[in-house]
């Protein structure tokens, strides 16, 4: 028994060519080749999310902003920025409801309308089996939110192929704004709280940062003595 070969090699040692007629050789070959091919994208969970046709891979924040945040390029750092996340309200029911090759253009779709509400500057990208995140360079928290709050609308305005009519598509937001000193992956962390608290309140929402965080912060109300309270003490 041989021992000390790699997977490629036992399956070599294992089938002999020569013992097999062709035909049978090339379904053993094209055989082999799915179950390494399986094999593969169970390894890696992204590259199976991509196989399921939910869009490209997204960068981290860090390469979304470039070097501007660090001062590389010679730019104050101190520019301000936002980022949004954004979801579809639906996505998770979809793919009961529409083949994989509809689904895949129904999210390309998704991602040019956002695209198409952006300024010049601005960067998107898609999330596989989540959604898109964005960045809005030189835009303070409540611009950003008037500017999610257009692409909500947008969204709400399209039809998707493949699904029935009544099924109306809409989108939520959680908005955040960089604070100064702050990693992009807290301000994006930060922006997944406000969509989490945007989705909680239901579909079509956008939410920002600020407003959770102005709650989280909030003093405990004071306590108030009645009068029977005061006698007893």
């Amino acid at each position: 028994m041989a021992v000390g070969h790699s997977s490629g090699e036992a399956a070599a040692l294992l089938i002999d060519p020569g013992a097999l007629d062709p035909g049978a050789g090339l379904v053993i070959t094209i055989a082999l080749a799915a179950v390494l091919t399986v094999f593969a994208l169970i390894r890696d969970p992204l590259a199976l999310a991509g196989a399921a046709g939910v869009g490209a891979p997204c960068e981290s924040l860090s390469d979304l902003l470039g070097p501007r945040r660090s001062g590389r390029d010679g730019r104050s750092p101190g520019v301000p920025h936002a980022v949004v996340e954004a979801r579809i309200d639906q996505f998770r029911a979809m793919p009961r409801l529409m083949g994989e090759e509809a689904l895949r253009e129904a999210v390309e779709g998704f991602a040019a309308i956002l695209r198409g509400g952006l300024r010049r500057g601005d960067s998107l990208r898609t999330i596989p089996g989540e959604g898109f995140v964005i960045v809005l360079e030189g835009t303070r928290e409540v611009e950003a939110a008037g500017i999610a709050g257009r692409l909500r609308r947008a969204l709400a305005r399209t039809r998707v192929p493949g699904l029935a009519d009544m099924i109306r598509v809409t989108a939520s937001f959680g908005v955040a704004e960089a604070r100064l000193g702050e990693s992009p992956e807290a301000t994006r962390a930060r922006a997944a709280s406000a969509l989490d608290a945007a989705m909680a309140q239901g579909e079509d929402c956008v939410v920002m940062a600020s407003e959770i965080e102005e709650v989280l912060f909030l003093p405990p109300p004071a306590l108030r003595l009645t009068a029977s309270d005061s006698r007893a003490a």
